[in-house]
This record gives structure tokens, C-alpha cells and sequence, in this order.
């Protein structure tokens, strides 16, 4: 949530707390906050754990889902269900409860164009759409799931859709990069900054018009983020964001650049390629032929 949207955010409170008689149920769901939300509390952290869990029994039991395409289907079914719900719930709970507001619930947040992307890409699997998807989907949501944005702690619906969607965001891109053998391209960073620039323009000029904040391009959002190093707005800050962009963008290709180095400097002096073709498939990539360019 932005600076700007703060002040709604308390009426929004205020109005509801005025309504009595919500039962329990209906507390985890209403606007109200049940908990404040803590950064690395025990909620904060079992869910960095549930994240690490799921992408180590994804990287150890690689083998054993390749071989089963019921299993296969399985996670990206259930990837596709939790993406799908985490936007559609928020809308609907968004309208129950009266809270809905086009400075704030419009689905244009990064996480939220990531979403569609994933979405997109779980429905219809291709080498181009990965690309995209593997930039714009596994640094972003990792780095909210270990700094959020959130005011709602556990166990408040706005927790567990926040954190579900975030960890499903880069466990996609690194099920089909481990599982399914798909890798990024050098020449997709540019393709993807492009994407997001081009995404940003009438996003910015919709932020202009209605005072939003949406992809935090009016400044950074109002907990504490990486976003709050880059200052509180302006040119500076827009342009620090797109040099981060990039920069994040090359930093996310680099295991793909130290892996095919390991592999043609052992290839050079001897070192059998089938002990280092083992290793890269331990750390990242699959059994597949990596596709670099």
C-alpha cells in the first residue's frame, strides 16, 4: 500500500469497526485487522519455510516427477489454482466488504501483471513465454515474501492470499526451469525490461489521473522495502528503478552464465562431462540441454 492510500486505509477501518456481531469465521475475512503483521514473526517465518520446503522437495524428487505426468500436471494445475483464486478471491472480497477502491484494488501491481503472465504461460507452456515469466516473476515476488508489503498478519485472509500467490509466482518459474528443462535467454532482459517499460507508461499516466500508485511509481510503498532505498518519488527515483530493474534482470541470468562456464572449462581440462552435467542439474537446470543465448 502506498503512502497516499494510507489515510483510506483508516477510514476504510474505522467504517468497519463501527459493524458488530461478526462472528469469527467472519472476522479472518473482515477489513479489520486482527493482527498487525510483523516482519520474520512466527507467521513470517513459516511461510519462508513452507516456500523453502516446497522448492527443496521440488529439486529432490526432480527425477521421479519427470517421469509422471500426473504429477507434472498436478503442480501446474495447482500453481494455476492458487494464481487464478488469489486474484479473483481478492476482487470478491474486495466488493463484500465495501472496500473496494480504483487507487488501490485495480489489478495492475507488478505481482498482480506477473500473475496474469504466470497464468498465461501455466495455460498454454512455451520457451518465449518463460522467458518473460522467469525475469518478472522470480526475483519481485521473492524479495515481498522476505520484505511484504502487508498489513494484515495471521491468520487474516489478506496473509495467507499474499503469501501464497508470492510463493507460487517463483515456484513456477523454478518448477519448469528444474522439472520441465526451460531456460532464459541473455537477449530476453532487454525484451523484458522493454515489457515492463511499455507497461509502465499508461500505468503512470492512470496513476497521474487518479492519484494511485500503482507498480510504485509514484514512490515506494509505505512498510519497509528494498523500494525505500531509492527515495520518495521524482525522476531519480524512476530512473533508479530501471537501472535496478536491469541490473536484477542480469543478476537473475547469471547461474545460467556460471553453469555453462563450469561446464566448458571442465569439458577443457578433462573433467568427465557427466559428473559436471550432474551438478547443474543438482543446482538449477534439469537434465536437459540448456538453451543459452
Amino acid at each position: 500500500m502506498s503512502k497516499l492510500g494510507l489515510p483510506l486505509f483508516d477510514k476504510i477501518k474505522n467504517k468497519v469497526l463501527k459493524k458488530s456481531g461478526v462472528i469469527v469465521m467472519g472476522r479472518v475475512f473482515s477489513p479489520e485487522m486482527l493482527v498487525n503483521f510483523q516482519l520474520f514473526s512466527a507467521g513470517h517465518f513459516a511461510m519462508l519455510g513452507l516456500f523453502v520446503v516446497l522448492l527443496a522437495s521440488i529439486i529432490f524428487f526432480r527425477a521421479k516427477i519427470r517421469t509422471s505426468s500426473l504429477t507434472q500436471n498436478l503442480f501446474r494445475w495447482t500453481f494455476l489454482t492458487i494464481l487464478v483464486l488469489s486474484e479473483v478471491t481478492f476482487q470478491i472480497w474486495c466488493f463484500r466488504y465495501g472496500v473496494w477502491d480504483p487507487t488501490i484494488h485495480i489489478p495492475v501491481q507488478l505481482c498482480s501483471i506477473s500473475t496474469f503472465l504466470a497464468i498465461y504461460f501455466l495455460l498454454k507452456p512455451s520457451a518465449e513465454r518463460f522467458e518473460f515469466l522467469y525475469y518478472i516473476a522470480l526475483i519481485p515476488p521473492l524479495l515481498a515474501i522476505i520484505t511484504p508489503d502487508l498489513l494484515y498478519g495471521f491468520p487474516h485472509y489478506r496473509f495467507s492470499k499474499f503469501f501464497l500467490q508470492h510463493i507460487a509466482l517463483p515456484l513456477t518459474v523454478l518448477f519448469y526451469a528444474i522439472v520441465q528443462g526451460y531456460r532464459p535467454t541473455f537477449t530476453a532482459i532487454w525484451k523484458s525490461a522493454l515489457l515492463i517499460n511499455v507497461l509502465a507508461l499508461p500505468i503512470a499516466l492512470l496513476n497521474e489521473k487518479i492519484g494511485s500508485n500503482y507498480m510504485f511509481l509514484e514512490g515506494p510503498p509505505i512498510t519497509n522495502t528494498p523500494l525505500s532505498w531509492f527515495g520518495d518519488g521524482g525522476w531519480m527515483y524512476i530512473l533508479s528503478l530501471a537501472v535496478v530493474t536491469i541490473v536484477v534482470f542480469i543478476v537473475t541470468y547469471l547461474p545460467f552464465v556460471f553453469i555453462r562456464k563450469a561446464t566448458i572449462t571442465s569439458y577443457s581440462v578433462g573433467i568427465p562431462l557427466i559428473f559436471v552435467n550432474s551438478i547443474s542439474d543438482y543446482v538449477l537446470f534439469g537434465e536437459h540441454s540448456p538453451n543459452f543465448c
